[in-house]
């Protein structure tokens, strides 16, 4: 799957100036997009699966963004101006992954379409059971 540069940056229009996000940054995250939204995703028609890939390499950028600025991606719950002190909370999520997709509002949208695209129901509290699923 390959990303049509132009295409994303319609789509995502905060990453159209050029400058900021040259192609080379593009191609970059792009690649590292692929390890996430597999080509042969069977939950994903074509479309969803562009558009999957699109939310990933803008949640990506987003991420670079944030680190150059300084923000760690987390939720501050509370903070402190004398001997500084810095609370986060952190999103209910149910994995590492589900947390890191949860740190940028393109992650976010993401998982919702994942979540809307999986198919079956897990059932089985046991977690060797939590390969079946119910169709």
């Amino acid at each position: 799957m390959d990303l049509d540069i132009s295409a994303f940056r319609a789509a995502f229009p905060v990453f159209d100036d050029d400058a900021a996000y040259p192609d080379a940054m593009l191609s970059g995250k792009m690649i590292v997009a692929k390890c996430y939204i597999e080509d042969n995703s069977c939950t994903f028609d074509d479309s969803c699966r562009q558009y999957a890939y699109q939310l990933m390499v803008a949640h990506l950028l987003s991420l670079s963004v944030m680190v150059v600025a300084g923000n760690p991606g987390r939720v501050v719950s509370s903070a402190s101006e004398g001997p500084v002190n810095v609370s986060f909370s952190e999103p209910p999520s149910k994995s590492n992954f589900s947390y890191w997709l949860m740190t940028t509002p393109y992650g976010v949208e993401l998982s919702a379409l994942i979540s809307v695209s999986a198919v079956g129901d897990y059932y089985g509290g046991d977690q060797s059971m939590q390969a079946f699923r119910r169709f």
